[in-house]
């Protein structure tokens, strides 16, 4: 895929980019709460979830949780509007598993969605192991009238890093999802996320490198968040450890897109915590500041993603 960089381009390939290739106009991402929890908070794996995850899970933004699917997305989708009038909408079905349920309840959640005109595609955020097979049929059905795009949370291909941060499913399994989901013709973007305990910049580099194998869409960076109601909070406020600063997190960042394939879409650099919420580190609070350093850096640097790529992606598992 060959796309435009310059001096006045992000050197990246972006969201917006993206849905504007695939829809001719801007497509905003709707939040919305189906009420699903995870395997590895309800027992059936672990207890609390990943450490560093709000008790809200990664919805914590939406405001109107606990109102009716429509109602949360008509709300939400006037929020939008105000900021993007012409817009398209991706409803984005957000916070914890959102296929961790009866093949049924997801065929329910979906199909208000797959008739409304201003729908570009339905997006929802999920784990690797909460995937069954007529789970994967039911968002193969659905791909039929809408395009589904799958969100699955990875944050490292270190399956000690994933130990630590009670992720309860390895490298290998998200790896066995990524081929599955697409064998079903959905698009299929990661979570990675940075600074996490015990890692090293070689260590995140080499998440990077693991996920250019894999035929994936999209991918979306992050920073740590400490959150005060997470487990990590908890421990961090008993006792401080180092975080990434803005310059390392941007550093790391660069080397990781510059291992990524251009046709893969970074949908983010930077996460949006509550600031309530917030332990440190304080600048991912500054998500304007944020981007507009990556891209001076990668000018500086003369760089885009891309650039050390080597093709070399992975064969589905046997």
């Amino acid at each position: 895929m060959n796309f435009p960089y310059s001096d006045d381009e992000r050197r990246w390939h972006t969201l917006s980019f993206e849905t504007r290739r695939l829809f001719g106009c801007r497509a905003v991402k709707v939040m919305l709460d189906a009420g699903m929890t995870c395997p590895n908070r309800d027992g059936t794996k672990g207890y609390g979830g990943c450490i560093f995850c709000s008790a809200k899970g990664a919805g914590e933004t939406n405001h109107c949780s606990a109102e009716a699917i429509l109602d949360q997305y008509e709300k939400n989708r006037e929020i939008m509007r105000k900021k993007w009038p012409d817009s398209l909408t991706i409803p984005y079905f957000q916070s914890f598993s959102n296929t961790y349920a009866p093949a049924d309840r997801i065929r329910e959640m979906l199909a208000p969605f797959l008739d409304k005109e201003e729908v570009a595609a339905v997006a929802i955020a999920t784990r690797a192991d909460c995937l069954e097979e007529d789970v994967l049929e039911v968002l193969e059905e659905a791909n039929q009238k809408k395009p589904v795009w799958l969100e699955l949370g990875l944050q490292t291909s270190n399956d000690q890093t994933a130990r630590r941060i009670n992720r309860c499913h390895s490298f290998a399994e998200f790896r066995e999802a990524v081929f599955r989901a697409k064998e079903k013709g959905l698009r299929v973007c990661a979570h990675v996320l940075n600074g996490l305990p015990g890692e090293s910049r070689e260590d995140m580099l080499q998440t990077a490198r693991d996920i250019a194998e894999l035929p994936l869409d999209g991918v979306k960076f992050h920073m740590l968040n400490v959150l005060r109601d997470s487990v990590l909070g908890q421990r961090y406020e008993l006792e401080p450890f180092p975080l990434l600063s803005e310059e390392e997190y941007i550093d790391i960042l660069i080397a990781q897109l510059e291992v990524l394939p251009v046709n893969i879409t970074v949908e983010r650099v930077s996460g949006d915590p509550v600031h309530r919420n917030l332990l440190a580190p304080e600048w991912v609070l500054h998500k304007k500041k944020v981007l507009n350093h990556l891209k001076k850096e990668m000018i500086l640097r003369d760089t885009r993603q891309g650039k050390y790529y080597r093709q070399n992606r992975g064969s589905a598992p046997k």
